[in-house]
């Protein structure tokens, strides 16, 4: 009895934390798809030269690549 008294809390618990660690809008993946969208925004930017905006999106495809190879999907 008192296996079930404490282990469905513990069991709902541990479920919740899977389920929040899987949501696909917070933590650090969702930091980091953030950062990739700032990054493409500054990139459209008018006031820069074709030169810096060439740079941008060469820093903002490193950050897409990076993120593909950590979380193993697109951002």
């Amino acid at each position: 009895m008192w296996k079930w008294i404490l282990g469905v809390p513990v069991g709902l618990f541990v479920l919740l934390m899977i389920i929040g660690s899987f949501s696909s809008g917070g933590g650090e993946s969702g930091t980091a798809r953030n950062a990739i969208d700032h990054c493409w925004s500054e990139q459209r930017r008018k006031s820069l030269t074709p030169s810096e905006a060439r740079f941008i999106a060469g820093a903002c495809e490193k950050m897409e690549s990076d993120y593909k190879a950590k979380y193993g999907r697109a951002p």
